[in-house]
């Protein structure tokens, strides 16, 4: 196992050392040390993961990345995490949408509390497209309806978790090549 882990830091160091040479400033060659020793801990660390667990472990890097950015706030991580939160009481009384369980409503109204996505409004605005979008059978290639379609990517999972959970491992993988790239 030690000779095996010393025979990949030399490959990765000599890795480094042929990049170096195309690096001319201290901080690039900075930043290209930090991207490579990530890029090689996240595959020692993923090598013993099954496919889906990669893009959940993924999921979270990349997350965390965009916490540190503060592209992403804590109550958006939450809802992500937990859903509808048991304590959240301002669910509007006259909001009902005929083709979307109470759960989804409620995840909506929630969403619209903590992002700048303005869901309910959409919604009443648009139901038709709403509708067509829920009940579309790949949502998460499609573009949302109306004045939703500039979301954020990460907006794009918690849409896709309040009203198409089963697919949210595949909007998880846009939103890691968005964030960190293909690796």
């Amino acid at each position: 196992m030690y000779q095996f882990s010393l025979e990949h830091f030399n490959e990765l160091f000599e890795h480094i050392i042929e990049k170096e040479k195309n690096v001319n400033k201290s901080t690039d060659l900075i930043k290209h040390l930090v991207e490579c020793l990530t890029l090689y801990i996240f595959n020692q660390c993923s090598r013993a993961l099954f496919e889906d667990h990669k893009v959940i472990f993924s999921f979270f890097i990349a997350s965390k990345i965009c916490v540190k950015l503060k592209s992403i706030s804590g109550d958006e991580i939450l809802f992500f995490l937990t859903g509808v939160k048991a304590g959240f009481s301002n669910f509007l009384k006259n909001f009902d949408i005929p083709f979307l369980e109470e759960k989804q409503t409620k995840a909506i109204q929630m969403l619209d509390s903590i992002t700048p996505l303005k869901l309910v409004n959409s919604f009443k605005e648009h139901p038709e497209a709403w509708k067509s979008w829920v009940l579309e059978s790949e949502p998460h290639r499609i573009s949302f309806p109306a004045d939703t379609q500039h979301v954020s990517a990460f907006h794009k999972c918690l849409i896709i978790k309040a009203l198409r959970p089963e697919k949210l491992m595949f909007i998880m993988k846009t939103f890691i090549k968005e964030i960190v790239g293909e690796h």
